[in-house]
């Protein structure tokens, strides 16, 4: 059984307020697998499946970047190449903390981030503070059990 660890809603910045624009979930089992969901449109989701369980706040934006904004991805060369087409799936290669440091760069002009984390997540606090020195807005909350609200 898959269990979903994280949830993210991505509202674009020139929005006032809470209205998502995207659902982005985190399932994890023996690959972390994101998937994106457009709020706003019917239509198929996206999975994009991650390459190791680090950096997985960068990985589930970066399948956003492929999903609602090739634009950007295509305009970094070096983020276009995180990514890899299988047969049956997207794949982003392994993180560096540089790799998920463009992540965060290249959508900090873009996007807000409002992620809840949920038991046996792979998503690090560390990650959200990352992306918020990065200069990305993102606001947490910590719903694992024995857990509570974080200030990130």
């Amino acid at each position: 059984m898959m269990d979903y660890t994280a949830a993210a809603f991505v509202t674009p910045i020139t929005r006032r307020g809470f209205l998502p624009q995207h659902l982005l979930s985190l399932r994890e089992n023996f690959r972390p697998d994101w998937t994106v969901q457009n709020l706003e449109r019917a239509q198929p989701f996206t999975r994009v499946t991650a390459g190791s369980p680090s950096h997985q706040l960068a990985v589930g934006l970066i399948s956003y970047l492929w999903a609602e904004a090739p634009a950007v991805l295509a305009a970094d060369e070096e983020l276009a190449a995180l990514l890899a087409t299988r047969q049956d799936r997207i794949v982003v290669r392994p993180l560096t903390p540089r790799a998920a440091h463009r992540v965060y760069v290249a959508l900090a002009s873009h996007i807000r981030v409002d992620v809840t984390l949920f038991h046996g997540t792979c998503v690090r606090i560390s990650e959200i503070r990352h992306a918020n020195r990065a200069g990305l807005d993102v606001r947490a909350v910590d719903a694992r059990v024995e857990q509570g609200q974080v200030s990130a």
